[in-house]
């Protein structure tokens, strides 16, 4: 996000209020087992200050990741008391996922989304987002979010049927999403995800990018690397309700 998002700022879409924190020196790991750190404290301090300007609920990432699964320890934030665990929680998930690169975290506007229930154990909203993939400005293919395989725990019995119909834009949303995509294609160059999510309003969002190569893809795509399917198995299967 330190890479793309100054790219992106200031074109003419929608997108989330965003502070970047960066990460002034380096945060020694120990600090998940709770030692003293003072590159971390003034991070935390910083993305504090941050969270007041833009006004709490907020939604915080690092530089790669969110950890949205673990929401209510992780990127969402409802008051300050709560930014250093949070903040500590993404640093530890990051570790796990990308390795020790934490650049620093990104404080966000928490948008009010179109989402119709609740997942990963309950908590996290479930909201219409598309995954667009863009090759030099020009779409290649997109996918829903959400497949219907990555969920656990809904907390509605007719999840699936919810999601399928959430997941299905009509031919004038997709036409819209499709030159949002394009606009921000031709902004970046190269091979892009770009992830467009809806608001309560029927606005459409700009809320993340990453390298086309590095993306999640529906594995029964054409365009999609063997190992997808493999790694992940059919994207559009019923998960376990536990």
């Amino acid at each position: 996000m330190f890479y793309w998002w100054p790219l992106v700022k200031d074109m003419p879409i929608n997108t989330p209020k965003t502070i970047m924190i960066p990460l002034e020196g380096k945060v020694t790991f120990k600090v998940i087992d709770g030692e003293p750190d003072a590159a971390f404290d003034a991070m935390v301090e910083k993305a504090t200050q941050a969270a007041e300007e833009i006004g709490y609920p907020v939604f915080i990432r690092s530089d790669e990741f969110s950890n949205k699964f673990d929401w209510e320890n992780s990127c969402y934030v409802t008051k300050s008391e709560d930014m250093a665990s949070h903040i500590c929680n993404l640093l530890e998930a990051t570790a796990m996922a990308m390795g020790p690169r934490f650049r620093g975290v990104a404080v966000r506007e928490f948008l009010k989304l179109d989402w119709k229930f609740k997942a990963m154990y309950g908590k996290m909203p479930v909201a219409r987002e598309f995954r667009m993939f863009v090759r030099d400005g020009v779409l290649e293919c997109w996918h829903p979010y959400w497949p219907p395989a990555s969920i656990n725990s809904p907390t509605i019995s007719n999840w699936y049927d919810v999601l399928k119909e959430m997941q299905t834009p009509t031919e004038e949303e997709l036409q819209t999403i499709t030159e949002l995509s394009e606009i921000v294609g031709r902004a970046v160059d190269g091979y892009w995800s770009i992830d467009l999510c809806q608001t309560k309003d029927g606005s459409w969002y700009l809320t993340d990018m990453a390298l086309g190569e590095d993306s999640y893809h529906w594995g029964t795509c054409p365009n999609a690397p063997p190992h997808m399917l493999e790694h992940y198995g059919p994207p559009d299967r019923e998960a376990s309700d536990g």
